[in-house]
């Protein structure tokens, strides 16, 4: 049986520095979501929360490790940083890496439906009616009319 390594040694032995953005590319075990994966302490776990639990500090309860790089794989520790899933969703859209509105592939209404949806609840349509036109559910009406989504689309 070969000899056991630490997991700061694992971690080094399965990334690769890449020179010009100074991430370290993990080159093991991947999850189907793109994210490095490592077995650590009985588990599998994120390989970019492990290097931030073992170079950094513990990882509070609720929070999410973050890449300042925008590089799911990277582990360099100097590139993560701690946030609430609203703080990584924000940071996401900002940067352009998550598509919403016009923009999402999965969407079924577009920017210039908006307008439209409105009308018809101004006429006295039920929410109800107006996603059965539109084949979304009736929460996405009522989100849209409380200006929760869509509310960069004009009315």
């Amino acid at each position: 049986m070969g000899k056991r390594i630490d997991i700061k040694e694992r971690l080094e032995k399965y990334s690769i520095p890449e020179p010009n953005s100074g991430c370290y590319l993990w080159v093991g075990r991947y999850s189907r979501d793109g994210y490095g994966q490592v077995y650590y302490k009985g588990t599998q776990a994120r390989a970019h929360r492990v290097a931030y639990l073992e170079h950094k500090e513990d990882i509070p309860e609720g929070t999410q490790v973050c890449h300042a790089c925008d590089v799911p794989i990277c582990i360099n520790p100097s590139h993560l940083f701690l946030g609430t899933h609203k703080v990584n969703h924000e940071d996401c859209t900002r940067k352009g890496r998550r598509p919403y509105g016009d923009r999402a592939g999965s969407r079924k209404l577009s920017s210039r439906d908006i307008p439209k949806i409105k009308k018809l609840w101004n006429k006295g349509f039920y929410q109800q009616e107006i996603a059965d036109m539109y084949g979304v559910h009736q929460t996405a009406i009522s989100r849209i009319l409380l200006g929760k989504t869509w509310s960069h689309a004009n009315a």
